[in-house]
């Protein structure tokens, strides 16, 4: 695997105030419109989370200060995740509906969706430009490259998300947005991954050089 499940799952806890900040974000996830919010405090989670995997400083859990900055950074990302959202749910009913392989096609777009939005949303955050984000081709090239890795982190975070429904619901609060951080962290570990495939292989005329040495 290309993410690491123990690092992801002890990171939370690195933030001395990580009970706070993780509980405040579950709450503002399930408001209407103030989830925007939510959108632009994960954005900068996953460009500090990024940045961390290609040798910036350590990625730190955001503090939930200047709200008016925070919650216009997460209008674009709310909207990428909302497009990728329906457009993945019609995709799914559609096919759905298809005998024998309907039902399959839809789970495997369901498992599909998380880590192509977080690959939109990395996109995005390179240069701010929401088209970088629908750059459908380029988004599915690097997802098709690590797409088991990808499926991998996103189910787990997901199952973590899930959790807090068998407290009578009220530990989704909880456990929504813990599963969101993970996820995030594994995620980024597969992304910054570089595939054997693609690996820089030595130029033929280095190779011609160490061969006359």
């Amino acid at each position: 695997m290309r993410f690491n499940i123990e690092q992801a799952f002890k990171y939370p806890f690195k933030d001395e105030k990580w009970v706070v900040k993780i509980l405040l974000l579950g709450i503002i996830m399930f408001i209407p419109i103030v989830n925007i919010l939510a959108a632009g405090y994960l954005l900068r989670f996953i460009k500090s989370s990024v940045a961390e995997h290609k040798g910036g400083a350590e990625a730190k859990l955001p503090e939930w200060e200047d709200w008016g900055n925070l919650f216009q950074e997460g209008i674009y990302p709310w909207i990428i995740a909302l497009v990728y959202t329906v457009v993945f749910f019609m995709a799914a009913t559609v096919i759905g509906w298809m005998p024998c392989i309907g039902t399959v096609v839809s789970v495997l777009l369901s498992l599909v969706l998380g880590p192509v939005v977080f690959i939109a949303l990395v996109r995005y955050c390179k240069d701010s430009k929401i088209e970088d984000a629908f750059k459908v081709v380029d988004i599915f090239n690097e997802f098709k490259t690590k797409a088991l890795d990808y499926i991998l982190a996103s189910l787990i975070g997901s199952v973590v998300c899930s959790l807090g429904i068998l407290a009578c619901c009220v530990g989704i609060i909880f456990t929504a947005p813990f599963g969101k951080v993970v996820a995030i962290r594994m995620l980024s570990d597969v992304y910054a991954c570089v595939p054997e495939e693609k690996q820089v292989e030595q130029k033929p005329e280095e190779k011609s050089e160490e061969n006359r040495e």
